[in-house]
């Protein structure tokens, strides 16, 4: 069971690269630097579309958890870029950024489920 969720995780992956690839779809002008630097430091990028509701527009995932203490000082998010966390393992376990302007969003993995991935500060 291990090696078939381990080849269906890679897979999917790999596709949601090539889709990104082609499409060049980016977040809005006030994530972009963010999702840029990630990218940079070879981040895995895990999903990228209209996450769970119509009032999302391009949430973007990441495989790493994010310290939004220090990526919001780093970046100088304007007011409008909101903290997100969802700790329910049946809808979410992710934290990151929502820009409430654009709807759209950068991701990591919830602090609480994802203690061996990387802290991106």
């Amino acid at each position: 069971m291990g090696l078939r969720v381990l080849f269906l995780y890679t897979r999917l992956v790999l596709l949601n690269l090539i889709y990104t690839s082609y499409c060049k779809i980016n977040v809005c002008k006030h994530l972009i630097k963010l999702e840029k630097d990630l990218k940079d430091r070879g981040v895995i990028e895990t999903y990228r579309g209209r996450a769970w509701s119509e009032d999302c527009k391009e949430w973007v995932y990441f495989d790493c958890q994010l310290d939004l203490v220090s990526l919001r000082r780093k970046y100088s998010f304007e007011s409008f870029i909101v903290d997100h966390g969802n700790d329910d393992n049946k809808s979410g376990m992710e934290l990151g950024f929502v820009c409430s302007m654009c709807k759209d969003a950068i991701m990591g993995v919830h602090p609480y489920f994802g203690r061996n991935k990387m802290i991106v500060r």
